[in-house]
């Protein structure tokens, strides 16, 4: 098995260091295909959004266990980044706790199921354990 971790989040917040016109089709959620068939105007595609929303503001820190060279799980452990903090304050990643951490990794597990991937809910954390094919449980529990 193997994974693809995206989207977890982000640790590089300069906000005003940004130019206004820096926005991608990516940062402002718009599918390229919709922008190439003329779908959304490309002023919309432009658009920087408002990171002062809390959501921009959580992040995942994931960590894989491996059984040899077989990925086994990943633990995802929430990482509030302030957004409830004094400008000073923000963007320096603290473990989340409590009902922080929760929202966070709910929304991980909503977002991840989506693609057929089930986020369990570990401690203050989540867990994904991967499905290895049967052929390599089998070696495993043979001791190969």
């Amino acid at each position: 098995g193997g994974a693809v971790a995206y989207g977890l989040g982000s640790f590089a917040f300069m906000r005003a260091a940004i130019p206004a016109g820096a926005a991608t089709v990516f940062d402002a959620d718009v599918s390229a295909y919709d922008l190439a068939i003329g779908a959304v105007p490309a002023a919309a595609a432009r658009q920087m959004p408002s990171l002062d929303e809390a959501i921009w503001w959580d992040a995942v820190v994931a960590t894989a266990r491996f059984d040899g060279s077989t990925l086994v799980s990943i633990h995802l452990a929430p990482i509030d980044l302030g957004a409830d903090r004094p400008i000073a304050g923000r963007g320096l990643p603290q473990l989340a706790t409590g009902p922080k951490a929760r929202t966070i990794v709910e929304r991980m597990t909503r977002l991840s199921s989506a693609f057929g991937t089930a986020v369990s809910p570990d401690g203050e954390g989540g867990v994904i354990q991967v499905n290895r094919p049967a052929a390599a449980r089998n070696n495993v529990a043979a001791g190969r």
